[in-house]
């Protein structure tokens, strides 16, 4: 096997079982489609080691994709501007013992970074012989003209399944969190976001509509209202804090947080933890030592390279 450049990676757990799931997974040595491209797969955690993944006895990852287009799915045309299949997804979070809900954004792309939306899925799942398993629930929930559900992270806590997803014109009005209870996480239609004004309305919000956001003030360094993340984030409650911790990233550039005291706000300022190059931002509490998360690890991907950071609070 080539070496392998690993994209956007995130980990999960199903039934206290350690999983990354990733984006692109590249050649290093060369670009080949039959690493991977572009749909992702996902590995059980070596315990123990976390920047290494068990591939049992897996030899090449072409066709190893974690989460499959839906048979009904409109197919790439082979020879056309953008015969391939992308397909991001969101972390997994548990809904009952050993079953996940996750949340898929699908277009049509080609490798030289030309690519047409589809729109939203929803995924269920499970922990497989040789890798995690991810089933699509059915067709497309939206079009492209809609968020990308979940796309920066998502979050199980009191009770419901939190999205966090860059949306409103562009991005440009910051995050967009919306939620569904657990026990209906895979109906989209039971999904609820919170619009500007601090009311919670049902239905997955237009790109476009920008009175959908979270409420308040501008934030300093944002431009705008609400809190933004160029690209994949993720969310914790810390026990350290007795707070939400929201990790976000200026692309290429920073990774900064926010806290609050529920997963929807209001949130603090911004804070700006690292300088880095990088982007697709995760942190992995589950590794925190004693579960404490005084101590945590935050992961990073620059040019389909892993970094791991180590941050240690002293509040």
């Amino acid at each position: 096997m080539p070496r392998l450049g690993w994209d956007n990676g995130r980990t999960s757990i199903l039934n206290n079982t350690v999983f990354w799931n990733f984006g692109d997974i590249l050649s290093l040595d060369g670009f080949s489609f039959d690493t991977g491209f572009s749909t992702g797969c996902a590995f059980y955690a070596t315990p123990g080691e976390m920047l290494r993944v068990d591939m049992k006895d897996i030899k090449n990852v072409y066709q190893q994709d974690f989460a499959k287009p839906f048979p009904g799915d409109e197919k790439p045309v082979p020879k056309g501007p953008t015969p391939f299949w992308g397909i991001g997804t969101s972390n997994i979070e548990e809904v009952s013992p050993g079953i996940g809900v996750g949340y898929i954004w699908q277009v049509h792309r080609n490798p030289n970074g030309k690519f047409v939306d589809k729109g939203n899925g929803i995924i269920r799942a499970t922990l497989g012989e040789k890798m995690p398993i991810a089933e699509r629930t059915g067709p497309l929930v939206t079009g492209p003209g809609a968020i990308q559900l979940g796309q920066m992270c998502i979050l199980k806590a009191e009770g419901y399944i939190y999205t966090y997803s860059n949306g409103g014109a562009g991005g440009k009005s910051g995050l967009v969190i919306g939620r569904a209870k657990i026990a209906e996480a895979f109906n989209p239609s039971a999904h609820e976001f919170l619009k500007t004004d601090g009311s919670w309305v049902k239905g997955i919000p237009r790109l476009d509509d920008t009175s959908y956001g979270i409420p308040g003030k501008t934030y300093v360094g944002t431009g705008s209202k609400g809190i933004h993340s160029n690209g994949p984030g993720s969310i914790f409650f810390s026990n350290y804090f007795k707070k939400y911790i929201i990790f976000v990233c200026a692309y290429g550039n920073d990774i900064n947080f926010h806290t609050s005291d529920t997963p929807y706000g209001p949130w603090s300022e911004e804070y700006r933890l690292i300088r880095n190059p990088g982007y697709a931002i995760t942190v992995h509490p589950h590794w925190s030592p004693g579960g404490s998360h005084k101590e945590i690890y935050i992961s990073s991907c620059h040019k389909n390279v892993i970094t791991m950071f180590k941050v240690v609070f002293d509040f």
